[in-house]
C-alpha cells in the first residue's frame, strides 16, 4: 500500500498553483493537493488539515517572506516547507 501525500499550494497566481497542481498529480498518484493564495489561506487551512508539504511562494500577499515561515511553525513545527519564488535574477 502507498501512502498518501497532503501537500499545499500557496500562490498567488492561478496559472502557477494548476501548474504544480498537474505536475505533482504526474509524479504522485496518490497525492492530496489544497491550494489557496494568501497567507492567511495557509493558516486557516492548516489549523484543519495536516500537511505533509506546503509549497509557497517567497511573495505570498498578506505574508512577509522568512516570517511567514513563523508563523507557519508556529502552527505545525514539523511540515516540510518548501519555497519558491518567480523573481528574475541576473546571472
Amino acid at each position: 500500500m502507498t501512502s498518501e501525500y497532503n501537500i499545499l499550494i500557496a500562490d498567488d497566481h492561478s496559472v502557477v498553483r494548476q501548474g504544480v497542481s498537474l505536475i505533482l498529480k504526474y509524479s504522485l498518484p496518490n497525492i492530496i493537493i489544497n491550494q489557496t493564495d494568501t497567507l492567511n489561506g495557509v493558516l486557516e487551512k492548516m489549523v484543519v488539515t495536516t500537511f505533509d508539504l506546503i509549497i509557497l511562494d517567497i511573495n505570498l500577499p498578506g505574508g512577509n517572506n522568512v516570517l511567514m515561515i513563523e508563523k507557519i511553525r508556529g502552527i505545525d513545527p514539523n511540515v516540510k516547507i518548501l519555497m519558491f519564488s518567480a523573481f528574475e535574477e541576473d546571472l
